[in-house]
C-alpha cells in the first residue's frame, strides 16, 4: 500500500486529509506532537508522536513506513498569536520546517505538499485573488508561511524537491459522516465564530 506521511495529521485539516487519503487507497501515517492536535482525530492510520524538527525521531518513522510523500500541516495558525508571540511562529513554522526538510533530504524523500495560507497575500485587494497576485503578508503567521514556500522552491532548485503549496482561506465545518469536526479553543476563525453566535450578525 502506498504510504503518505501526514505531519500535523491530528489537526482539523490534517485529520480530514487522512480520511480522504485512506478512502483513496493510501495509508496515512500521522506524525504529530499533539501540542495542538487531538489523538482521537487519528482514525485512518497509525499515529506517531514527535516533532517535525526532531531529526532522529522523524528519520525513524520514515525508515519504518517508507512514505512516498509528505503532506505538511504541522504549523501554528493564528494571526493574532503570531503578532504577540513571533518566536513561536518562527520557531515552529520556520525553523522546525527547515530541520524537517533536512531530514527528508537525508532520507531521499523529496515530494512535499505544504499547507500554506491565503495570509501570504496580505490585506484587502481590489481584485479576485489568484496566483498572479503579489504575496505581501501582513502578519508573522503569513510571513512564516511565505518563508516556507520559498524554502521549498529553493530546495527544489538545489536538491530536486517537488512541492505544492495550498493557499486556502478559512476551512470550516464537520465531516459529512459525523466522524470529525472542529475543536478550536479558543476559536478565532470567521465561520466557527459566527456559527457559535460570537461573530456578530
Amino acid at each position: 500500500m502506498n504510504t503518505i506521511l501526514v505531519a500535523g495529521g491530528a489537526g482539523f485539516i490534517g485529520s480530514h486529509t487522512c480520511k480522504a487519503l485512506s478512502r483513496a487507497g493510501y495509508l496515512p501515517v500521522t506524525y504529530d506532537d499533539l501540542s495542538r492536535g487531538h489523538a482521537w482525530a487519528v482514525q485512518w492510520g497509525p499515529l506517531e508522536v514527535g516533532q517535525i524538527g526532531d531529526g532522529a525521531r522523524l528519520a525513524e518513522v520514515i525508515g519504518r513506513y517508507r512514505p512516498q510523500a509528505v503532506i505538511h500541516f504541522a504549523g501554528f495558525g493564528y494571526v493574532g498569536e503570531s503578532m504577540q508571540s513571533p518566536d513561536l511562529y518562527y520557531g515552529n513554522n520556520v525553523i522546525q520546517t527547515g530541520l524537517m526538510l533536512e531530514t527528508l533530504r537525508d532520507a531521499g524523500l523529496r515530494h512535499v505538499v505544504f499547507s500554506s495560507s491565503c495570509a501570504t497575500y496580505g490585506g484587502v485587494h481590489n481584485r479576485a485573488i489568484d496566483e498572479s497576485v503579489e504575496q505581501r503578508p501582513l502578519s508573522t503567521y503569513g510571513f512564516s508561511k511565505l518563508v516556507i514556500e520559498r524554502m521549498l522552491n529553493d530546495y527544489g532548485r538545489a536538491f530536486g524537491f517537488r512541492s505544492l503549496a495550498l493557499r486556502y482561506f478559512n476551512a470550516a465545518g464537520a465531516d459529512p459522516d459525523g466522524e470529525l469536526g472542529e475543536c478550536h479553543d479558543p476559536g478565532t476563525a470567521l465561520h466557527p465564530e459566527r456559527v457559535a453566535g460570537r461573530g456578530g450578525p
